[in-house]
């Protein structure tokens, strides 16, 4: 009863914490990052950081399982190790390499407002929290890059040639990844 409650909770702490830290990160202020105490510019975004932080527990919640779920078929590496390791690893990667993806989809896809993007937020978290315990494989990336797009499409604001680039490397992935991982299988 109190699952979603939590998710909330951690993942507004989680935004908090990742917003002040990006601040100190690149040197700047609350302010200097839009957020003013008390008012309601500050508020959106405010909100917009929440809903950010929600869609990172969505994320972490939805992917990490079955990354960890490969790692479980390695004998020697416990379900717990193996959930740290991810955990060490995905947020290595947001930290260290995400910022390109993150730009491409929050900028170029679609120039979206704080209200646009924490509305983004909501329906990516939304959806994918309900996705995982139904099993469906769904990507969170997929997932937030369409409710972006379609913030974009209703605000007029949104690159349909880099959503079609988007849309093919989606198409070529699933069975490139299915060949490579077969042909690896054959040479292993």
């Amino acid at each position: 009863a109190f699952g979603p409650l939590l998710a909330a909770l951690l993942g507004a702490g989680a935004a908090v914490a990742g917003r002040r830290l990006a601040a100190a990160r690149d040197g700047r202020s609350d302010a200097a990052l839009g957020i003013q105490p008390g008012g309601a510019a500050g508020s959106g975004r405010l909100l917009h950081w929440v809903s950010a932080g929600l869609t990172s527990f969505a994320r972490g919640f939805h992917d990490a399982p079955k990354i960890t779920a490969v790692l479980l078929a390695v004998p020697a590496l416990s379900a717990a190790t193996g959930a740290a390791g991810v955990a060490l690893a995905m947020a290595a990667g947001g930290w260290l390499l995400g910022r390109g993806v993150t730009r491409r989809v929050s900028t170029e896809l679609a120039a979206c407002r704080p209200e646009e993007g924490c509305g983004a937020n909501l329906v990516t978290s939304a959806l994918v929290l309900a996705a995982s315990p139904l099993g469906l494989p769904v990507s969170t990336t997929h997932v937030s890059c369409g409710a972006v797009a379609g913030a974009g499409l209703v605000a007029e604001r949104f690159d349909r040639r880099l959503f079609g680039g988007f849309v093919l490397a989606w198409l070529v992935t699933l069975p490139l990844g299915a060949g490579a991982a077969a042909a690896a299988r054959l040479l292993v």
